[in-house]
């Protein structure tokens, strides 16, 4: 009895296995950021006040058998964010944890009947990043840095398979005008001696290095799961290192983070959190273990810069 449950053990986690790599796809291309049309000085620069509302959800997506509501659980977080209703619904939503192919098909094609026209899957390396980002807009520009610091395999749960990272997608609000739009996922701890701040806190500290890298006169933002909250070592050390500042309450692990700048002003008008839980059929269904964070911003050139209305 007990070499037959091991023998069911073994085949669910060769299963799973299975199902995760049948999600990857071809590693990432790296991508010199100075080869970019938009790294000469005020290229690409906003030059009037817009308004942008930018959303981070990770949304659990591990393949059967690790989990088994996923499917549902996927269409029922696209009706979330298609019921968002104006001024607060995103333009930009940046993803984690969508493991499986055919969840991230789920989300980028249902989110298309909200004109979520154009995304962006950063592949990564193993198993791929998980990291996606739909958007209203254009995505004219990718780039991916996979953390270097990393736990070893065999103490860092599915995190080590899942190459952590942080993705660049470039938006084009209009033409000749675009914003980044940063991506991030940090390892996780997973409790006891598994912990891993020092590793979080260093991929970090290579994620304020990759932000650099982004050109001084375009605004950017960071979304993501940074298993921190603001307060504690590793996320207070990325807001030094990478000049940003918080938006929203700052609380949980999941973040929308400003790069601090003199060219741009960044004003959050509103940060809403939505329900981890939806009922159907009678039936409570959880979406995932973190809750959507959706924040509209308002981000205008400095003053002595000329500010028109807002293109949307």
């Amino acid at each position: 009895m007990k070499a037959l449950r091991i023998g069911r053990g073994l085949l669910l986690a060769l299963l799973a296995i299975t199902a995760i790599m049948q999600a990857c796809a071809a590693p990432e291309p790296q991508r010199d950021p100075e080869e970019s049309v938009y790294w000469p000085e005020g290229s690409g620069r906003p030059e009037r006040a817009f308004d942008l509302v930018v959303a981070t959800y990770n949304v659990h997506g591990l393949p059967w058998p690790i989990l088994h509501n996923r499917p549902l659980a996927m269409k029922l977080i696209v009706q979330q964010l298609l019921d968002i209703p104006p001024p607060n619904s995103p333009d930009v939503i940046a993803f984690q944890e969508a493991w499986a192919r055919w969840y991230r098909s789920a989300l980028a094609d249902g989110l298309k009947a909200g004109g979520y026209n154009y995304s962006h899957f950063f592949s990564g390396h193993r198993f791929g990043t998980g990291m996606l980002v739909v958007s209203r807009y254009p995505i004219v520009e990718t780039n991916l840095h996979s953390y270097a610091a990393d736990a070893p395999w065999c103490r860092s749960g599915m995190d080590w398979w899942g190459a952590k990272g942080v993705g660049l997608a470039r938006i084009e609000i209009e033409p000749g005008s675009v914003v980044d739009i940063y991506n991030a996922h940090l390892i996780a701890d997973y409790g006891g001696e598994e912990s891993n701040l020092e590793i979080r806190e260093a991929q970090d500290l290579e994620l304020a290095d990759f932000l650099a890298t982004s050109p001084a006169h375009l605004p950017c933002i960071v979304l993501g799961d940074f298993n921190d909250a603001v307060g504690e070592r590793p996320v207070d050390s990325l807001l030094e290192h990478g000049g940003l500042s918080v938006l929203g309450d700052g609380a949980g692990l999941d973040h929308v983070l400003w790069r601090s700048t003199s060219l741009f002003q960044c004003e959050c008008l509103e940060y809403i959190r939505l329900d981890k839980y939806v009922e159907r059929d009678g039936v409570t269904v959880g979406l995932s273990d973190h809750a959507c964070r959706v924040a509209r911003l308002r981000i205008t050139p400095s003053p002595h810069e000329p500010a028109l209305s807002a293109p949307r």
